[in-house]
């Protein structure tokens, strides 16, 4: 992927980390046969998804419910993956609340990322490049409140602005999970030189030559009808634009996701390889021959 490396190369992104355990969660779910261990893996690895990156949890929840739906596991299986992911998030929460003596689920900036998709100037492709965060930041500091308090403060203006706007809220959202699919992001002022221009350029190419084979797959899902672990990967990575978009989306956090449309289009090519390499190998017939079509047609006249 050629995207990918201008973002997690040089600096140690979540993405470098989640997108290796989202691999491995999602290999873990295609296993088989299942057993209780197996099960109780799985959702380890989706619970120290969840952990690295919060969003996740959504993901995990589409994985789940994809899965059970195209028969891949079984509901047995689900409950038990659900158990094992939430002893992790329950165990940090635990360990959050001796620390803090509050109740922190995950992490202490979900609200503030909720208001950075979720404000009066918030747009779709800026996300915590806005200007439109600033007076809130103003404003707990004015308060005088702490990383608890202003999360929490966030959250409820972000969930006042929606009640407020709920029309313009709807626009955003559906313009954000459009933005999933972007080949360019809007950047702060002080990342610009961290991402050059043709580092976008080359970001952009990338992606559009994934979309591009991703597409040949999909023009062909007649003579290749696809199989459940394709439909999987394909559910998961368009309904994550809906799940992420609930915050707001990036290339960046886009990132993690990406390998399922590589995996689509790896299974494919590796499909067609295979279909190539068994018409070399098929015994090809010599014009003389007496049995070939042809020549007995030949032969009668």
């Amino acid at each position: 992927m050629l995207s990918g490396p201008f973002y997690i190369s040089t600096t140690l992104y979540p993405q470098t980390l989640s997108g290796f355990l989202f691999i491995l969660a999602l290999t873990l779910t295609l296993v088989t046969p299942r057993g209780t261990v197996l099960n109780m893996l799985t959702g380890f690895s989706f619970g120290a998804l969840i952990l690295e990156v919060p969003t996740f949890l959504f993901t995990t929840v589409v994985v789940l419910g994809a899965a059970r739906f195209l028969k891949i596991i079984r509901w047995r299986d689900v409950l038990l993956i659900a158990l094992a992911a939430s002893l992790i998030v329950g165990a940090w929460t635990s360990r959050n609340a001796v620390c803090f003596h509050r109740f922190v689920p995950i992490a202490s900036n979900s609200g503030a990322n909720f208001l950075m998709g979720n404000n009066g100037q918030a747009t779709a492709y800026e996300a915590a490049a806005n200007s439109g965060m600033e007076p809130y930041y103003q404003q707990t500091r004015k308060l005088g409140l702490d990383e608890f308090q202003s999360d929490r403060f966030y959250q409820e203006a972000a969930l006042n602005w929606i009640e407020a706007h709920p029309d313009r809220a709807f626009v955003l959202y559906l313009e954000k999970a459009l933005n999933f699919f972007n080949i360019m992001n809007v950047y702060a002022s002080q990342n610009h030189a961290e991402i050059s221009a043709w580092k976008q350029i080359a970001m952009a190419a990338g992606y559009l030559l994934l979309l591009g084979l991703l597409g040949w797959r999909l023009i062909e899902v007649r003579r290749f009808p696809l199989i459940p672990r394709e439909k999987l990967f394909l559910a998961v990575y368009v309904l994550s634009a809906f799940t992420t978009a609930i915050f707001f989306t990036r290339i960046r956090h886009r990132l993690p996701y990406d390998y399922l449309i590589i995996a689509i289009i790896a299974l494919h090519l590796s499909h067609r390889l295979e279909i190539w390499m068994a018409a070399q190998r098929a015994p090809k017939l010599p014009l003389d021959n007496p049995r070939a079509p042809h020549s007995s047609a030949m032969t009668k006249t």
